[in-house]
């Protein structure tokens, strides 16, 4: 039963990996995949090739709708200029703070919102 289990989370990994993520965003988020994630603040999804988040309302008790995350869902502005405007995040992880985003051209973004000011290239 263990090995059936474990096939079958293996399976659903590779599954939302390869599909980008679900047509909705979840409620609440407990597991952390290549489409979702969580931090003590916030909840992060992965949906249309864009990152949302909403607060995490189990650790804060803010209550709060799913927006796009830094106003765009995907990396912005001079430093990331790499990031045009039809690639779309693929699979991203959380970390703590901080998020690693993966877009469709293989090219990863890093943003830390604990550095007080974001260096270029970071969302």
């Amino acid at each position: 039963m263990r090995k059936a289990i474990i096939t079958l989370f293996a399976v659903y990994s590779m599954f939302a990996v390869a599909s980008g993520a679900d047509e909705t965003l979840p409620q609440s988020i407990y597991m952390k995949t290549l489409s979702r994630g969580f931090s003590y603040e916030y909840l992060y999804a992965l949906k249309d090739g864009q990152i949302w988040t909403k607060p995490n309302t189990s650790n804060t008790g803010i209550e709060g709708e799913w927006t796009l995350f830094d106003g765009t869902g995907i990396p912005h502005g001079p430093g990331a200029k790499s990031f045009g405007g039809h690639d779309s995040i693929t699979a991203f992880s959380t970390e703590g703070t901080m998020i690693v985003a993966l877009s469709d051209k293989r090219r990863f973004y890093f943003w830390q919102p604990t550095v007080r000011r974001k260096p270029p290239g970071l969302m």
